[in-house]
Parts: structure tokens; sequence; C-alpha cells
């Protein structure tokens, strides 16, 4: 089966366009300083609790779509700042499916366990509301929680196709309820 996905995937190259894509392409973005702008209300409001999961780490050598989406995320940023945040008590850990808070220890021992590292995060899920301003054309996310999943193997060294859950972190005051 490998065989013929490979086969494929060299066709495809062999037949596209030679132009190479540029890889250090620099996009110009733009921060919104202030969420007190009269753009981000409810009137501009587009979904409200939206939940949706992103791969960071593409783990799959044969997807050059998932590399190129990819190149420029650094797992081990994100991850070791949400970490670092919470040894040093600014963000409160939740375990994910009870949704009770996590000790400082015990996100600890989840280091500790043979199961998982921090390398093994592989996606966020995102709980957010999307705003969009027509008059501006302009589009804006506010995270509110996410979630770190974690690959997960067999005895035998073996990944297995689903990811668990390592704990759930709000971003702002919300209810946790």
């Amino acid at each position: 089966m490998k065989i013929k996905y490979l086969i494929i995937v060299i066709l495809l190259i062999s037949c596209s366009n030679s132009k190479e894509r540029p890889t250090n392409v620099i996009i110009e973005r733009s921060i919104v300083n202030s969420l007190n702008d009269t753009l981000f209300t409810e009137k501009n409001l587009i979904a409200d609790s939206i939940i949706y999961s992103v791969m960071i780490v593409n783990t799959d050598e044969y997807d050059s779509w998932s590399s190129f989406r990819l190149r420029n995320m650094n797992q081990i940023k994100i991850v070791s700042e949400i970490f670092d945040k919470i040894y040093a008590g600014e963000i409160i850990a939740y375990e994910y499916h009870e949704n009770r808070p996590l000790s400082i220890d015990e996100v600890k021992q989840l280091e500790n366990r043979s199961d998982f590292s921090r390398e093994l995060i592989e996606e966020i899920m995102f709980e957010e509301s999307w705003f969009y301003s027509p008059e501006t054309n302009t589009f804006h996310k506010e995270v509110y929680s996410l979630v770190f999943a974690y690959a997960t193997y067999t005895d035998d060294g073996v990944r297995k196709d689903a990811l668990k859950a390592a704990f759930k972190i709000y971003l702002k005051k919300q209810s946790s309820g």
C-alpha cells in the first residue's frame, strides 16, 4: 500500500509545475491590541464556543501538505511555555474528562509517566469564538481554552491511532462548568 502511495506521490511531483514554492515567505500580519474595539461585538459574532483540533506535528513523512502547513510551527515552544506557566502557578491545568483542577504535583506525575513526554504532544484542541467585521474585512478569533493531546503506543512501540488528552487549560477567566 505504501509503495502505491509513494508511486502516486512521485508521479504527482514529477507532473507538477517545476516552479518551487519559496520556503522563507514572510507574511504580513496585523495584531489586534485591544478587544474593546467596537468591531468585535455580539453583532459580529459568527461562531461562539466552536471546538476543533489542530495537528501541531506531522507524523507522516509522506504527507507533504502537512509538512508545508506546519513548517513554521514551534511545538516545543508552545508546549514548554504552557508547562512553565502551570509550574509557576500562572495557569491551572484541568483534568479533561472531569474538568477538575489538577495540582502541580499531578501535572508532574503526568510528566513522569512512562507513556508520556512533551515531545509526544501532537495536537491542540481549541475552544474559541470567531468574529468577522464586514465593514473592515477583519476576522478575529478569541481562544478560551485548549487541550493538549499526545500520541499513545502499544507495548511493542507501535503508534496507536488514538490520541489521549493530557489536560485542559483556560486562557481567560471564564466559568469552567
